[in-house]
């Protein structure tokens, strides 16, 4: 340990970094809205800086995937039902936001 005042912050903040992150997925996941998005949540996730609250209400602007085309999209490739396309386990999520910023103005009246 060092006299400087500096020396705990890194490992602080690395677990406190680790801890919200945690709880940000925790509620994605637990949302209403996960369910039949999974994909799309995990996507948003794990490529941006969204709130927990921003994820959630881009998955509810977004369908739910039926029974038909599941949620397992990542295991079989191809373009899904929100325009996501997965090549080897990787994917691309096209998301309108002029439609989800009048979905949640008109959600808000």
């Amino acid at each position: 340990m060092s006299d400087h005042p500096t020396s705990d912050a890194r490992p602080e903040g690395v677990k406190a970094g680790a801890t919200a992150e945690r709880e940000r997925t925790k509620a994605v996941t637990a949302s209403e809205h996960y369910a039949g998005r999974e994909a799309a949540a995990l996507l948003m996730l794990s490529t941006t800086d969204m709130t927990a609250v921003e994820v959630c209400d881009v998955l509810s602007a977004l369908p739910a995937a039926s029974a038909a085309h599941g949620s397992t999209l990542a295991s079989r490739g191809g373009t899904g039902l929100w325009g996501i396309t997965v090549v080897q386990q990787q994917s691309t999520l096209s998301i309108n936001s002029s439609e989800i910023y009048t979905s949640r103005q008109q959600a808000t009246r």
